[in-house]
C-alpha cells in the first residue's frame, strides 16, 4: 500500500477527536437570558396571568419530548406563550435561552414519560384561558 492512500483514514481519524465550533459554544444571546431570569431567577410551581384571562405555569430548566415549528419576531417570553396560544391545536411553549427563541407544541405532555427535566436554559410553558364571563 502507497503511503498517501493512507492520508484519507489518518484525516478522517483526527477529525473525529475535534470539537466543533457550534451554537452551542455561543454565549448566550442577551434578550434569551434575560427573559429566562425574568422567570427562572426565583422559580416558582404557580401559574402567572400574563395577558387578562390567559394564565401560564413556567417549567425551568424543561422542554418537552415533541415541539413544532420556531415562532419568529417574539419580544419576549410572555409574547412566546401568547403567540403560540393562538396556533390551533397548541398544548405548549418553549423558550430557550441560548438564543431567545420561541417554539410551540401540540403534544399534550406527560410529565411523568414526555418531558427533559435537565435542561439548563429551557423553559417550557403551559397556558390556559380562563374565561371572564361570570
Amino acid at each position: 500500500m502507497r503511503p498517501l492512500t493512507l492520508l484519507p483514514l489518518l484525516s478522517n481519524a483526527y477529525s473525529q477527536g475535534q470539537a466543533s465550533i457550534t451554537a452551542e459554544d455561543s454565549p448566550d444571546h442577551p434578550l434569551g437570558e434575560s427573559e429566562y431570569n425574568k422567570v427562572c431567577a426565583n422559580p416558582s410551581d404557580n401559574e402567572v396571568q400574563v395577558a387578562l384571562g390567559y394564565f401560564v405555569r413556567y417549567y425551568c430548566d424543561t422542554y418537552p419530548q415533541y415541539w413544532n415549528d420556531k415562532i419568529k419576531n417574539v419580544p419576549s417570553i410572555e409574547a412566546c406563550t401568547l403567540a403560540c396560544s393562538e396556533i390551533p391545536g397548541y398544548k405548549g411553549a418553549l423558550w430557550k435561552k441560548k438564543d431567545a427563541t420561541c417554539w410551540w407544541s401540540d403534544h399534550a405532555t406527560d410529565f411523568e414519560t414526555d418531558i427533559y427535566t435537565d435542561a439548563p436554559g429551557y423553559v417550557y410553558m403551559v397556558g390556559r384561558n380562563e374565561s371572564l364571563e361570570p
